[in-house]
């Protein structure tokens, strides 16, 4: 995958594909007989470090599985395998003969968000990847003049942080959001703007404040990972920043549609180009079905290896305005409460209309004498939270009738170290805040 990168930039420092390669030598790790049920994976370190074992890979021909937790616990996801070699205690190489079809001509092992065991495992090629990163580039006019910067943990969807610089030509920022003062530095000394693919937390709690550039129009964030409330994207208009919206996957091999100048709640626009995206019809809420050259060519779902024939259909629902698509909710997303099935999206957008609520989640929680439907929602001007509780017990009450829910506001909701929200009350504690913030 690393093929063709001229240079990193990592929180550290730069770096040449030349330097890496040096690195390895002095391993001597041995390189193993060809096989085509192989894997290497490892627990991520520091991006230099995540680089350098995808380049060992690279160099033996075998696909990567980078992972977030300990090999112990991550490889569960695989089902049958075992580990033929271990270079370190979290990286090793890994045997998967019943993966054999998906391996043979896979870049790396994508995993899809949720738990350890039940996620879906993507397995695109090069070939898929770089069809993806010329579609973005195409689309956000990633050049010179157009730096590209992903703020992902290297675990969530690793090409993200890699393909579409080296697709465009341009320098590879490998840096971690705490490393804004590198950035900063770099927009500084180059006359070059900047595309920050980020969560809508990251943005607007931290990025938004400690980029310090004399012109905030030469920053643009792409928001992904969840829904986008529009106000999200209005404040940081408001302070000078582009800010578009974008919706993919590991079954799209990343960003399949973008919106660069969302104007409508819930809009994740155009499919970019090569993707083919219906509902293409204009329609309240249909299934989101997405085809094209980069879907990748093998998913693993529940223990079983499906080829894809370029076909995915996600469990996301959308609408389509005839300019937009917009996202409607899940066709999984419904919660049962006292006999009647609801659905999560549509409560938490009722919060989310509102330009100053950053975010929302429901949830059934069970207390000492009852169990409760309460919905917590992220606002920091505290005076409008009387309003927001008032407007969501009324359209709940035309919605779902005498279903009683409990509003908790608050200045901030936690959220993964990645910058999606934690949907989980016991879990609401401290907000997202990284170190040397």
């Amino acid at each position: 995958m690393l093929q063709g990168a001229q240079q990193f930039i990592f929180d550290d420092g730069p770096c040449t594909l030349d330097e890496i390669d040096r690195a390895i030598e002095g391993l001597e790790l041995g390189k193993p007989e060809r096989s085509s049920s192989l894997l290497m994976a490892w627990r991520c370190g520091t991006n230099r470090q995540n680089i350098l074992r995808m380049r060992v890979a690279d160099q033996w021909g075998l696909p990567t599985m980078p992972v977030r937790f300990d090999l112990g616990r991550e490889l569960a996801v695989l089902g049958n395998m075992r580990i033929v070699r271990q270079f370190e205690p979290n990286w090793a190489l890994v045997d998967a003969p019943h993966l054999t079809p998906a391996l043979e001509r896979c870049s790396y092992l994508n995993l899809s968000s949720g738990t350890s065991a039940t996620r879906t495992i993507a397995f695109p090629t090069h070939e898929q990847l770089f069809e993806n990163a010329r579609s973005c580039n195409e689309a956000f006019g990633l050049s010179h003049r157009r730096w590209y910067w992903c703020t992902f943990p290297f675990f969530a969807h690793a090409h993200e942080l890699i393909s579409k610089s080296i697709a465009a030509d341009i320098p590879l920022l490998n840096c971690a959001p705490t490393a804004v003062s590198r950035i900063n530095t770099i927009l500084n000394e180059q006359p070059i703007e900047l595309h920050i693919l980020t969560t809508p937390h990251v943005a607007t709690s931290f990025l938004s404040k400690h980029l310090d550039v004399a012109d905030p129009s030469r920053i643009r964030f792409e928001l992904a990972g969840e829904y986008v409330s529009l106000g999200v994207v209005n404040r940081l208009r408001a302070k000078g920043f582009k800010a578009a919206v974008s919706w993919g996957s590991a079954e799209t091999s990343g960003v399949a549609m973008a919106d660069l100048h969302p104007q409508v709640a819930g809009s994740i626009g155009k499919p970019l180009p090569r993707y083919q995206v219906t509902p293409d019809q204009i329609c309240d809420r249909a299934p989101l079905t997405i085809a094209g050259p980069a879907i990748p060519s093998y998913l693993f779902r529940n223990h079983q290896l499906n080829a894809t024939h370029g076909h995915f259909v996600s469990k996301d629902e959308v609408g389509y305005d005839g300019h937009n698509l917009i996202f409607r909710g899940r066709s999984d997303k419904q919660i049962k409460f006292k006999g009647t099935y609801i659905n999560v999206t549509e409560v938490e957008s009722w919060a989310k209309n509102f330009d100053e609520v950053d975010n929302a989640f429901l949830t059934v929680e069970d207390t000492p004498n009852q169990t409760e439907l309460r919905l917590y929602v992220q606002c920091e001007q505290k005076s409008l939270w009387p309003e927001i509780e008032s407007v969501i017990k009324s359209r709940m009450f035309q919605t779902y009738g005498g279903i009683r829910i409990h509003v908790l506001s608050r200045v901030a909701l936690s959220h993964t170290p990645t910058g999606k929200l934690i949907r989980e009350a016991s879990q609401q504690t401290q907000p997202f805040q990284p170190s040397g913030a």
